[in-house]
């Protein structure tokens, strides 16, 4: 369990960190059969997020593993700060 998600997240361009949670969500939802296909789901799920403009954010933030790619990745979070942002004034107490 520790292993794996290192191995398969460098093969695949996954984060290993997005491995590693996949294997116990998909395992929580399907079992031992999710435990098994999660890596391959989840990596459906990312090329599904991929090719929508509103959620590729996320999925370059998912997709991170060291490489170079540091432009795309530093636009990511400049615009997931400032979702954090407009969230965190519209939960703010009006004075």
């Amino acid at each position: 369990n520790f292993i794996q998600p290192k191995v398969m997240g460098q093969g695949l361009r996954i984060s290993p960190v997005v491995v590693f949670i996949s294997l116990f969500v998909w395992a929580f939802l399907l079992g031992g059969i999710g435990a098994i296909l999660a890596v391959p789901m989840t990596l459906l799920v990312l090329t599904i997020l991929e090719n929508f403009e509103t959620t590729r954010t996320l999925t370059v933030l998912m997709r991170y593993t060291g490489e170079k790619e540091e432009g795309e990745r530093r636009a990511a979070m400049e615009q997931v700060k400032g979702l954090f942002a407009k969230v965190r004034s519209s939960f703010a107490p009006e004075e």
